[in-house]
């Protein structure tokens, strides 16, 4: 189970790793899209709030959701 939970972890950084780095190569290539993304996100998350994690805010994105 151990073995098992370790190859978990890092099977699963990995992936996440390499998404991540697309995601923003992409987003670094494509300032408009970073730019639509950033007004999305500041809008649903303004200076201050405290609950970046509200699934139900994070579902309501819809390019935050296709960029993922």
């Amino acid at each position: 189970m151990f073995s098992d939970g370790i190859l978990a972890i890092i099977a699963g950084s990995d992936t996440t790793s390499s998404v991540l780095g697309g995601i923003f190569l992409n987003l670094l290539s494509h300032r408009d899209v970073y730019d639509r993304l950033r007004l999305e996100i500041d809008s649903a998350f303004p200076p201050g709030e405290s609950d970046v994690f509200d699934a139900a805010k994070l579902g309501a994105m819809p390019l935050l959701n296709a960029v993922m």
